[in-house]
């Protein structure tokens, strides 16, 4: 598994299977977010959790976590602290530019507690669930740039 720390720009990825949120830890519902990817290697698509806002403050070492996701069968973790460009890019500019244009997104798996928060349109990842944000990443990456995106939200039990 190939390990990336963002500091500026993102690699371009082609053809990535992307789940995105804190991975502070891997617990069940990250496990299954992560599954969710794997799967997508079937259709040639690489396994890439973006993990966002991680600092010092997690429950797994960098170490136990690139160990785990690897084992699962991970392609790259890329690790992207919430730097000011990050946290005042424009949500919709986020998807369009970073999961559309820079991972060549065709699936992004996010669970039901992951909230896309806008002030303005300003991305903020954080834990309250939000069907109104979910709604803004399915039109976003479906409107103007793809329709290839699929979202999944498979943390109900029901999936």
């Amino acid at each position: 598994m190939e390990y990336l720390r963002i500091e500026n720009d993102f690699p371009r990825i082609s053809h990535s299977a992307v789940t995105l949120g804190k991975f502070d830890g891997i617990h069940r519902g990250h496990q299954k977010l992560v599954e969710k990817i794997i799967e997508q290697k079937q259709e040639g698509a690489q396994a890439v959790v973006l993990a966002l806002g991680t600092a010092s403050r997690t429950i797994l070492t960098k170490e136990e976590r690139c160990r785990i996701l690897e084992e699962m069968g991970v392609d790259i973790l890329l690790e992207c602290p919430l730097t000011e460009k990050i946290r005042h890019m424009k949500a919709e500019n986020f998807i369009k530019e970073i999961l559309i244009g820079d991972l060549q997104v065709s699936y992004v798996a996010v669970g039901e507690d992951f909230v896309l928060a806008m002030s303005g349109k300003e991305l903020l990842p954080c834990s309250k669930s939000s069907e109104r944000n979910m709604d803004f990443i399915r039109k976003s990456c479906q409107k103007k740039w793809t329709d290839a995106v699929r979202l999944v939200v498979p943390l109900s039990g029901k999936n």
